[in-house]
């Protein structure tokens, strides 16, 4: 994890659900098969990491669903 992330109160399960959220978010898509990954080390359900995904649809729109193919891939 990088520093400032040793510093959020989020554990690391949430930490790493906000992060997919945020990478979905900037369509930073490469990132996404290491971090649902981590998420499911975690503990995290694949619900949970959809959920996450989904999470910025109505302000960013329906292109989060763009996301959802590297879900797939991880099972």
């Amino acid at each position: 994890m990088m520093k400032m992330s040793k510093k959020s109160t989020l554990d690391e399960k949430t930490h790493e659900l906000a992060y997919i959220s945020v990478l979905v978010t900037a369509r930073m898509y490469g990132g996404l098969p290491f971090h649902i990954a981590r998420a499911k080390q975690l503990g995290a359900s694949t619900e949970d990491i959809k959920s996450a995904m989904l999470l910025p649809m109505p302000i960013i729109g329906i292109q989060v669903a763009e996301a959802l193919p590297y879900l797939k891939e991880e099972k």
